[in-house]
């Protein structure tokens, strides 16, 4: 049966009108919506530019008019998602299934669950894989959704100024590290400043990225990247404003010339201007959001600011709820070791106790026997016998005879951490 070519299924529809949004960030996830497009671009209704990390796209009139005349058929898949938060809700909170494992449905049902009608203020469907590789048990559960406690304010950007923020006249400064073409230098400053400035504003810090460093978690470098970093709290986040490259750079020589700023000598090949810039946010979220954010044909950055500090504020509440989970279980290990040391230096005297008892059990049973000995042997006039010897066997079990002393608690003697490690179910006498 042939395409209908003036019909649009509820997912080309949704990336159609994504794109004539001017593709703005936090609607799709992942890359699969880039195929719907591919097949999009291949009706001739929408032009897409570059590829990777450079991908954009832009509607086209045919575009446009197929849009206005497709009225957005209903999406059963927000139906599907619907249901399955009440499951989850109705289950008190957990379901598990033991279906083979899907990952781009799953992922769908994530994305949709967002937009649940039913889904609690502050909580989204979240997944987790149980019982190693070889199991498709998944756990479905509500997880915090940080977004929903962060209000989106708008973010005026800065056209012209006489006084730059410190940390942006430091960035103007220091030609090694503009990382965009000499023409587009005021734009990377003004949007710097932009974010400076409203930083201030609402009361974070803003500092060299070079001053400050990331609040530590695991093995992750403390290194902050970029031109300017934001604090709100304890934490650090760092923004970069590049110049996207354009084709035809030549292989940069062994020996670069020392007079270009070192951004450009660090590259493999030869920088081309583009005008096209690029804002990252340069940690790492948990949540895998979004960090960069790039100019399209028809958008630039300098429209996605208000998204920008958005991000920065949900990643804020992400990291630190990240770091309270962490300080807690640190803090349940630790008494979770102090009980197991604890029980273990007991269980270590307790055992001395027992070598001690044992030890006394044998004296006693064999003086009990020295004794009998030689009573039998005194009273048997038919063996004979040397009374030395016989005085000597009965000193000695009056010597190691338990009983014939005052029995005292043995005391708890010193003990090596090494002592401790039969006693403590596999925890390190250590720490935790």
């Amino acid at each position: 049966m042939p395409h209908n070519k003036t019909f649009l299924n509820p997912l080309q529809h949704g990336v159609l009108s994504w794109i004539a949004d001017g593709c703005p960030p936090n609607v799709v996830e992942g890359y699969s919506h880039r195929i719907t497009a591919k097949a999009l671009e291949a009706r001739g209704l929408i032009v897409i530019d570059g590829r990777r990390q450079t991908w954009s796209a832009t509607i086209t009139d045919a575009g446009r008019a197929l849009l206005e005349r497709n009225v957005a058929p209903p999406d059963q898949s927000i139906a599907d998602a619907t249901a399955f938060v009440q499951a989850v809700l109705d289950a008190g909170g957990l379901v598990t299934t033991e279906d083979r494992r899907d990952g781009p449905a799953d992922a769908r049902l994530l994305t949709k669950a967002l937009d649940a009608p039913n889904r609690p203020f502050g909580k989204k469907l979240a997944r987790q894989h149980v019982g190693g590789w070889v199991s498709n048990t998944t756990e479905w559960y509500l997880a915090t959704h940080f977004p929903d406690f962060v209000e989106r304010r708008p973010v005026a950007p800065v056209s012209a100024t006489r006084t730059y923020h410190p940390v942006v006249a430091a960035y103007r400064d220091n030609r090694d590290d503009h990382r965009v073409s000499k023409e587009h230098l005021q734009r990377a400053a003004l949007i710097l400043q932009t974010l400076a400035a409203e930083a201030d504003r609402r009361g974070y810090g803003v500092a060299l990225p070079s001053a400050v460093k990331l609040r530590q978690s695991g093995s992750r470098s403390v290194d902050v990247n970029g031109q300017l970093a934001i604090v709100i709290g304890e934490n650090v986040f760092g923004i970069a404003v590049s110049e996207l490259p354009g084709k035809g750079g030549s292989r940069m020589p062994y020996q670069p010339n020392m007079r270009l700023p070192a951004w450009q000598r660090a590259r493999k090949f030869s920088f081309v201007p583009t005008g096209r810039l690029e804002l990252s946010i340069t940690n790492w979220s948990p949540a895998q959001r979004q960090s960069s954010f790039k100019d399209t044909r028809t958008v630039a950055i300098e429209t996605f600011l208000s998204d920008v500090m958005f991000e920065i504020e949900v990643q804020a509440l992400e990291a630190d709820a990240e770091h309270t989970e962490v300080a807690r279980k640190a803090a349940d290990r630790q008494s979770r070791w102090e009980h197991a040391m604890a029980t273990a230096k007991a269980s270590l005297h307790e055992s001395r106790r027992i070598e001690v008892l044992r030890s006394q059990l044998a004296r006693e049973a064999e003086a009990t026997a020295v004794r009998r000995y030689v009573a039998a042997a005194r009273a048997n006039d038919a063996v004979s016998h040397s009374s030395e010897w016989l005085d000597w066997a009965a000193g000695y079990a009056d010597k190691i005879d338990p009983l014939g002393k005052s029995l005292l608690m043995p005391s708890d003697l010193p003990f090596a951490a090494d002592d401790l490690k039969p006693f403590l179910g596999g925890w390190s006498p250590y720490g935790p």
